[in-house]
Order: structure tokens, then sequence, then C-alpha cells
């Protein structure tokens, strides 16, 4: 979603949506590494002012990073251990499909 500017060129517009910095972005990542998975409100405050160096962030966009970047290695696990029961499959149903020709 974006927002024009009154103030500005009609042209230019601000986006009301928040982009992490590359530094935020290692800071949350080494966090999730480290097994913080649902961080409590604290934390969340305490995360925030650490990010709030690197630029503009608010507590609710550490909220919904983790929250979302749980939801997407669910889903990546999810995909790989479907596709690894499919590939099982087919290998059940041809078990000479990976063989040479003689």
């Amino acid at each position: 979603k974006e927002q024009r500017r009154k103030d500005a060129d009609p042209q230019s517009t601000v986006s009301s949506r928040w982009s992490p910095t590359a530094e935020q972005l290692r800071w949350l990542e080494d966090l999730y590494r480290r097994g913080i998975r649902t961080p409590t409100a604290e934390q969340i405050q305490y995360i925030t002012a650490q990010l709030r160096r690197f630029g503009k962030i608010e507590g609710k966009n550490v909220f919904y990073w983790f929250q979302n970047h749980k939801a997407r290695e669910r889903q990546k696990r999810r995909r790989r251990s479907e596709a690894a029961a499919l590939e099982l499959v087919l290998e059940i149903d041809n078990p000479d499909r990976n063989l040479d020709p003689p």
C-alpha cells in the first residue's frame, strides 16, 4: 500500500509497508537460528530497540516477521516432505527408472 505525500512532488510516494534493512534482517535471522520462534512482548520491545539503530521499525514489525518466518519455514518443510514422499511413491511404482540402459 502506498500513500501520496501532500507536501512533496505529486509523483513521489511513500510506502506504508516496512522493509527491513540488511542489518535488521541479519539480526532477525540470527535470532531465529538461535531458537527464538515466538518472542515475548518484552523480547519484542528489546529486539525493536536494538534494531532501531539500523532503521525505522516498530514492535509489530518484529512480531509479524517472526510469525511469517515461522509459517514460511513450515511451508518449506511440508513441501520438501511431500516431494520426498512423491519420489518414494514413484520409485516404488517403477524401481528400474533410475537405472542406466544396458
